[in-house]
């Protein structure tokens, strides 16, 4: 539920106020499954057999008896002000604050059971195969399989608090220069349900400042420079991961055998037949650094702009972008281990996580583009933007969909990891050279016949960009002498095996057009008819495929003994799901 009322009063000829209040209510109920019998757990692919790695099956993901709320309410309010003045030209003043709450409950249980199992389904033939009751066959292999035992805190509670401040000053000094000055500052602090915790509060003050230069003063040719800081949001889920709210306690173990396949194969659900080999306790190993500040990006824009008689327009941007400040955890021997023990059970030694911020993970943008329109005559009209990304690199690609505040691997474990082959920079995935949109549109206007109008849209787009890596490659004999330090080491890794963004699909060229007709009936009735033809042309390049690889065990290594050359998979290159195609004709 949603409520927000909005007030804006005129207080004077020249001052003016505007408040605001707005509440969220929301809520998850009955998500998720309701047995608790560890064969009705969920599985999740490893991808190793030919099911894409992350496929869940046999059971509801998430627990129908951990009901979550996510919630938040805001106060804000703010003054205009109109200044006029003789020598230091005109001012558009404004000042206003928010004080903005969200608050979370619940434990974020995983699974119903507390288990979620980590394996393959039986294939055949590159399928899965289905067994009787028409569900997956799961397969245990010894130290492939593992389970995640989640130990979620039902009801924990995290408050966030945003308190603002912000003042802005858009200054026409003349007809020539135009300045917009703003300065923002935020505090934000946290409460928990959970005793103990030491929750982090910070400050951030972020300015944006921009220049408007009109030579002539008449509109003809305008330059344009800004430059502004942004900062990201206290986000529940990095703010709040030394608590139990949303983050449930886990322990991660490692199938030792026998071998089998079936939810009727009894091993393959004792847990004696499995190692403890990581966990994370959030009260007990997980530490927020008590500076912990939200992320920030900085931005530079200069634009140039130009009427083009009285007719069109045509303007350049460029725009320098820097990502820093994120949030990151460090797990390195420096940090520790502790030794979990709740309610009379020890579940194991494991490895401390501290959350900090760090420049290590970075994320850079440079791009031109262009924007123009046009009317060449009162029937014809054409408008068409243009980017070229000079760059769009990093080391860390950020959040997955519906996973806000992802972590990556830099900073854990430095001593098994390497950079070139970890996390290696490059171009990102949405790193694209070139992308051009142009549109042309004919009005034809027949009186008391009606009125006619054609448009052609066409899209231009370079092709985007992927890595050859491999997931859940095992960690090797010499990873494994390297983290001996450690308490615990993932079971498995993703490897890279040149530098990020390298490969590149196919680029896509297509037009759509659309017609629309409409006839005046009476008055300002008019009845109308509209046709669209979307990839007119139907054209399908390849702008996705199957990017699986695996190791070439067989071939050269490299210090950490994980090998440098590669296997393509038998689709690779080929389309295998739908979007690897553009959307085919249709009308």
């Amino acid at each position: 539920d949603l409520f927000v009322a909005n007030y804006n009063g005129v207080l004077s000829a020249n001052l003016f106020v505007e408040a605001q209040f707005s509440q969220k209510t929301q809520g998850f109920r009955g998500t998720g499954g309701t047995s608790t019998d560890i064969h009705d757990s969920p599985f999740m692919s490893l991808g190793l057999t030919g099911l894409p790695a992350g496929r869940h099956f046999n059971a509801p993901y998430f627990d129908s008896n951990d009901p979550e709320d996510r919630n938040n309410r805001q106060y804000t309010a703010s003054l205009s002000y109109f200044l006029s003045t003789g020598s230091m030209g005109r001012h558009d003043l404004k000042f206003g604050g928010e004080q903005f709450t969200s608050w979370r409950t619940g434990g974020n249980s995983q699974s119903s059971t507390g288990f979620v199992f980590f394996g393959d389904p039986l294939m055949s033939g590159g399928s899965p195969v289905i067994d009787g009751n028409g569900r997956l066959i799961p397969t245990f292999v010894p130290g492939q399989n593992r389970i995640t035992n989640w130990i979620p805190v039902r009801g924990a509670q995290i408050d966030l608090h945003t308190l603002s401040f912000y003042a802005n000053d858009r200054w026409t000094l003349n007809e020539h220069v135009n300045f917009n000055l703003g300065v923002r500052y935020e505090r934000h602090t946290a409460d928990t349900t959970q005793a103990g915790i030491v929750t982090p509060s910070s400050n951030v003050v972020v300015p944006r400042l921009g220049i408007s230069f009109d030579p002539k003063g008449d509109g003809q040719f305008v330059l344009q420079a800004s430059y502004a800081v942004y900062a990201g949001k206290a986000s529940e889920t990095q703010f709040a991961d030394n608590t139990n709210v949303g983050t449930p306690n886990q322990v991660n173990l490692r199938y030792n055998g026998p071998a089998g396949q079936g939810l009727g194969f009894a091993p393959g659900f004792v847990l004696n037949n499995y190692t403890v080999f990581n966990g994370s306790f959030p009260l007990a190993n997980v530490a927020l650094h008590t500076g912990l500040e939200t992320p920030s990006t900085r931005e530079y824009t200069f634009q140039a702009g130009s009427r083009l008689g009285q007719r069109g327009e045509i303007k350049a941007i460029y725009t320098n972008r820097r990502t820093s400040n994120l949030l990151d955890d460090f797990i390195t021997l420096d940090n520790g281990r502790t030794t979990v023990t709740e309610g009379g059970r020890t579940f194991g030694t494991f490895d401390n996580a501290l959350i900090t911020n760090t420049d290590i993970p970075f994320r850079n943008y440079d791009a031109l583009q262009f924007q123009t329109s046009y009317r060449m005559s009162d029937n014809w009209s054409m408008w068409a933007h243009y980017t070229h990304q000079f760059n769009n690199e990093g080391n860390f690609e950020g959040k997955a969909a519906n996973q806000p505040g992802n972590y990556s691997i830099i900073g854990d474990r430095p001593e098994i990891y390497s950079p070139q082959r970890h996390y290696p920079s490059g171009r990102l995935a949405q790193f694209q050279a070139h992308k051009v949109r142009a549109a042309m549109n004919y009005d034809l206007h027949m009186g008391g016949a009606g009125a006619l109008n054609l448009g052609v849209l066409y899209r231009y787009d370079s092709p985007l960009t992927f890595s050859y890596s491999s997931g859940n490659v095992p960690l090797t004999t010499q990873q494994r002498a390297l983290g001996a330090g450690y308490a615990g080491l993932p079971t498995t890794q993703t490897l890279f095996y040149r530098h990020r963004g390298i490969g590149t699909f196919e680029s896509q060229s297509l037009f759509d057009f659309a017609l629309n007709y409409d006839i005046p009936v009476w008055k300002t009735v008019r009845p109308y008819f509209k046709f669209d033809l979307r990839n007119a042309f139907n054209a399908q390049p390849l702008i996705g495929f199957d990017r699986t690889v695996t190791p070439n065990n067989n071939g050269p290594k490299d210090e950490l003994g994980l090998p440098t050359e590669f296997i393509k998979g038998p689709n690779f290159g080929k389309n295998t799901v739908l979007t690897d195609n553009p959307v085919a004709r249709e009308f």
